[in-house]
């Protein structure tokens, strides 16, 4: 199977790894050499299942920023609902 890949998508995706990754050339590396091995399983070699396989190549403070900002956005939306009830409450009266 042939896939035309444009320069966007091969630069938008290297960007998108290195931010995941610590060493995206050893991820990069281990990927095409498997591929070039002939492995035809792919699924080990997508990028969320081989950073569990190896996590000491994964940015932590990544994780962390991920998990603050689910936090933030969370805090956000529940002051918008108590906003929103308050100022129905405040209409009906």
């Amino acid at each position: 199977m042939f896939f035309r890949v444009s320069l966007f998508s091969c630069v938008s995706l290297q960007f998108c790894l290195a931010l995941v990754f610590r060493h995206l050339c050893f991820f990069l590396n281990d990927v095409l050499a498997r591929l070039l091995a002939g492995e035809t399983d792919y699924q080990p070699l997508l990028p969320w299942n081989w950073a569990a396989a190896h996590p000491e190549s994964i940015r932590m403070y990544r994780q962390e920023e991920r998990r603050e900002r689910d936090v933030r956005k969370q805090t956000q939306r529940a002051k918008r609902r108590d906003n929103k009830k308050r100022q129905s409450k405040l209409k009906r009266k």
